[in-house]
């Protein structure tokens, strides 16, 4: 069974003060993940912090290169020494900032499951994508250029997927349970016919747009959503995220029940998919400094020198 899932993307609104004064009035959260992405500099208070309450703590971000000179950037190697095991990859702010593509998103992509980390990709909607003849054509390109070349089966408790109707809540576009609804059925057709039933079926779809109060329950108890992720100060409000816990909760049972009276099929992997599921050699898994796979990103030759 698919489990409902919470991410809290903290941006740049979680200082020290803030950080603390969540931790201290949240509350212990079961049979409901939740994860909360700080700044880099709010990483390790967070740790700090969580104590043993069953929250995970991600990053918003993970740079592409694995180490060098890159001022300012944080690799995946890097966050898993401080046992950051899940990070955000492709978010719209990350895109416009630092002109990200996809094919620089599916790289990171790479990086991560090859290393056994997780990743909570983005896959966005804007207006001009609505303007066109095919709306969803975006949709499908952004999951065949993001998730290219990546084995099905390696997909599975690596990946969440958040769908971001960048345009909900701007100018006058307001949330729109049906279309969100629609949309979420299209993507997971898309991954069925990229990946597979069992792939298709499993892996999570959060909603990542602007939420009408008077539609948490329907969004929280669809059959085909796996949970919310929310944003900027409200994502802050312990009061807030208690408030979708318990829908999210309360929904798990109820959405699960739909998910088999509407047949959906989910399929288990096949033979040969479960084959293709060995344990790979993981990078780093001995930090090694002598090794020439630490400096797989650094080409050095003697002329250098």
């Amino acid at each position: 069974m698919r489990e409902k899932i919470l991410i809290a993307n903290w941006k740049m609104n979680a200082d020290y003060i803030s950080i603390t004064k969540f931790f201290k009035n949240i509350g212990a959260i079961e049979n409901v993940k939740l994860l909360v992405a700080p700044s880099y500099l709010g990483i390790i208070p967070s740790l700090s912090l969580v104590g043993d309450k069953n929250i995970e703590v991600i990053a918003q971000n993970v740079s592409l290169p694995t180490l060098g000179n890159h001022t300012g950037s944080i690799s995946w190697v890097e966050l898993k020494d401080y046992g950051i095991k899940t990070t955000l990859l492709g978010h719209p702010d990350v895109k416009v900032d630092f002109k990200e593509k996809n094919y620089q998103i599916n790289a990171k992509l790479h990086k991560l499951v090859k290393n056994n980390l997780k990743a909570v990709v983005f896959i966005e909607e804007t207006m001009l994508d609505l303007s066109k003849e095919n709306t969803k054509e975006n949709l499908k390109l952004q999951i065949d250029q993001i998730f290219a070349d990546l084995e099905s089966i390696e997909l599975i408790d690596k990946v969440y997927i958040v769908y971001k109707p960048n345009f909900i809540g701007d100018l006058g576009n307001r949330f729109d349970l049906k279309f969100v609804f629609d949309t979420i059925k299209i993507i997971r057709e898309f991954l069925r016919n990229k990946f597979g039933y069992y792939v298709g079926n499993n892996l999570p779809i959060l909603y990542g747009g602007e939420i009408v109060n008077d539609e948490v329950e329907a969004i929280c108890t669809n059959y085909d959503l796996d949970g919310i992720l929310i944003e900027n100060e409200s994502a802050l409000s312990s009061k807030y995220i208690t408030i979708l816990y318990k829908h999210l909760y309360n929904g798990s049972g109820i959405a699960y029940e739909q998910y088999y009276e509407h047949k959906v099929l989910i399929d288990l992997p096949t033979e040969e998919e479960r084959i293709k599921n060995v344990n790979k050699p993981i990078d780093f898994d001995i930090y090694d400094v002598t090794s020439d796979t630490y400096f797989e990103d650094i080409k050095i030759v003697e002329e250098d020198f």
